[in-house]
């Protein structure tokens, strides 16, 4: 429970919320004028309000976190990182004022130092730069600021804010909202399907997914702590239907498989735990209720969900998670070619799209009207827009986020928090999930935390 140096703990989990708040982080003018305070707030809690481990004062406790920063290398590559993001702000396109329009008439977007890090437009640019400037400060205060309980604590109160946001997105539906908030969307986004806070139906329904994954964790580990936490089933239940809500074909692949494997372990380690005589009863309710589970599944899915369902085969998910086929694919892999290092900035792909095309000899008839911003490849677009060099840095603080773990055999609720963040991996290989600071803050912040569970 709280203790009396949790505000560490409640600043970290409300500056996650309200990501996930102002439009799921995607839109740059929501983001802007909170930004600074989120990060504020970030900065004093790593400094000023660290959680103290038994026996220690405050005063301890912020040398101590003090001393941890500076020999930390997941505060050095992230400082790394949001410098090389820095850059493009005075290295911009030769253009004065440039736009994909522009540009495809001829004006010239190239830095006017090519050997360093630039960007097209800084405007564009500055959303990604906020994303990070978030997200990064999030993860060291997790792992620098908060004790193993208050990192378990953080991911239930995110959990919590989730089933509100999902009891929004089904108030929406019901209530034939025209967009998040009631608010009237332009056309373009009007044939996107939205859900809850969140302009697009894949970022949703990842976020609402990856939620299942912790809220089964939670649970997991709460059991092994003697703690048996059933209101965790009942929001890992919400955020189930949550994510078919969206009518996301990714998050329903994703959740449904996340649930599957919780169904196989928790039954494979309780069965053991079982009184023999109790062993067939134990095992014919289990198939109940997961025929009963299924059954609900299919009656409440939404009937255009149900529909893309139905055509799903293995050769169309290996070709969205591929790109084979998708123009998008191969212009931003000719994009990354120009720029290998350092890419062409936050959002470039958007404003050299087209010129690449036109280069290319490909149809411009074809260029997607909606959406086509995003090479939906969020890896690929990342290392387009930010080079090997940024793409690079990001994947180092992943795996130094998880190197605790290994050597380790992992418990139930630690291998729910890796299949979560495995199964955004992949859904970042066929859409655009990632292009959401929440979807990125929920993704960074989770693994950053897989140290407050056991082993």
């Amino acid at each position: 429970m709280f203790r009396r140096d949790s505000l560490a703990v409640i600043v970290v989990a409300a500056v996650v919320a309200a990501t996930a708040w102002v439009f799921g982080g995607a839109r740059g003018d929501w983001l802007r004028p909170v930004a600074p305070g989120l990060v504020a707030l970030l900065v004093g809690t790593v400094f000023c309000w660290p959680q103290r481990h038994p026996g220690e004062s405050a005063c301890a406790a912020r040398a101590r976190v003090r001393a941890e920063l500076w020999r930390s290398k997941i505060v050095w590559l992230s400082c790394g990182f949001l410098a090389l993001l820095a850059v493009p702000f005075v290295n911009v396109g030769l253009c004065p004022a440039c736009d994909a329009a522009q540009i495809a008439q001829g004006a010239d977007p190239r830095a006017a130092y090519p050997f360093l890090p630039f960007c097209v437009c800084r405007m564009s640019h500055l959303g990604v730069f906020l994303w990070f400037v978030i997200v990064l400060p999030s993860v060291i205060a997790v792992r620098h600021a908060l004790t193993d309980e208050g990192r378990r604590l953080v991911l239930e109160l995110i959990v919590w804010n989730g089933v509100a946001l999902a009891a929004l997105g089904f108030m929406q539906n019901a209530l034939d909202a025209p967009g998040p908030f009631w608010c009237n969307l332009s056309d373009g986004e009007r044939s996107v399907c939205f859900f809850s806070t969140f302009g697009y139906s894949n970022m949703a329904g990842t976020y609402f997914a990856m939620l299942f994954g912790l809220a089964v964790a939670l649970w997991h580990d709460g059991r092994e702590r003697c703690r048996r936490r059933p209101s965790l089933l009942i929001a890992a239940g919400i955020f189930f239907f949550a994510a078919l809500e969206t009518r996301s074909r990714a998050a329903f692949l994703f959740v449904t498989a996340t649930a599957l494997i919780f169904f196989a372990l928790t039954f494979i380690r309780l069965f053991p735990q079982t009184p023999r005589h109790c062993r067939i009863a134990t095992g014919a309710c289990g198939l109940v209720v997961f025929g009963l589970c299924v059954a609900i599944t299919v009656v409440v899915m939404p009937k255009d969900l149900r529909a893309e369902v139905r055509q799903l085969d293995v050769s169309k998910v290996i070709c969205r998670l591929t790109g084979r086929n998708q123009y998008h694919v191969r212009v931003a892999s000719e994009i990354w070619k120009d720029h290998p290092l350092f890419g062409c900035g936050g959002w470039g792909y958007a404003y050299l799209c087209a010129p690449k095309m036109k280069e290319l000899g490909l149809d411009l008839d074809s260029l997607q009207k909606t959406g086509g911003i995003n090479v939906h490849n969020d890896h690929l677009q990342f290392l387009a827009e930010h080079g090997i060099v940024g793409f690079g840095f990001l994947v180092a603080i992943v795996l130094l986020l998880v190197k605790p773990m290994a050597g380790r055999y992992p418990s139930i609720s630690v291998l729910f928090v890796l299949v979560t963040a495995v199964g955004a991996i992949l859904c970042a290989l066929g859409d655009c999930p990632f292009r959401s600071c929440a979807v990125l803050a929920l993704f960074f912040v989770s693994l950053a935390s897989i140290t407050g569970f056991g082993s």
